[in-house]
């Protein structure tokens, strides 16, 4: 019996390729697939994991959701989608998951986008980098190039290399 147990892992292990079997949702996780956030009407949100190229619809689809879309669009990485129940008919709205939620999956913020109360979740940002950062954004404009950011009292290459990603 024991032998029988000892083998069943090296089986797996050469056959996964050819076990077809639905797999968690949560396993297709990685750098290779998109983040996704739905939030449903009552204000519960989930995170799904999909492979780049799924459009909303395939998504909805096998959530076993019976909504159908006017327009099917590709997801984008990092999208939050909620469902609208204010009106008598319910629509999808499409935006960004929040800063917090893209920094614990590994996803990178807008420097042009992020507040200063964002940037502080950045680590090596404290409150008063992010304060020169939302200031010298203010005065100059856009961030064209990451390197831009070398202009701010207290970022030099080495906190920069670290920024980057």
């Amino acid at each position: 019996m024991s032998i029988i147990l000892a083998v069943i892992p090296f089986i797996c292990f050469f056959y996964a390729d050819r076990i077809d079997s639905e797999y968690p949702v949560f396993s297709l996780s990685g750098s290779d697939n998109l983040a996704i956030e739905i939030m449903d009407k009552e204000g519960a949100s989930g995170l799904f994991f999909v492979r780049p190229g799924t459009t909303a619809g395939q998504l909805l689809a096998s959530l076993d959701s019976k909504r159908i879309l006017k327009q099917d669009f590709k997801l984008q990485n990092a999208m939050k989608m909620s469902l609208d129940a204010k009106s008598d008919h319910p629509a999808l709205s499409v935006g960004k998951m929040d800063a917090a939620k893209r920094l614990s999956l590994g996803l990178p913020i807008d420097v042009n986008l992020a507040g200063r109360d964002e940037l502080i979740l950045i680590p090596g940002i404290g409150e008063k980098l992010a304060g020169h950062i939302v200031d010298y954004r203010s005065r100059a404009g856009r961030f064209e190039t990451l390197d831009q950011l070398m202009e701010i009292k207290g970022i030099k290459e080495k906190k920069l290399a670290k920024l980057k990603q």
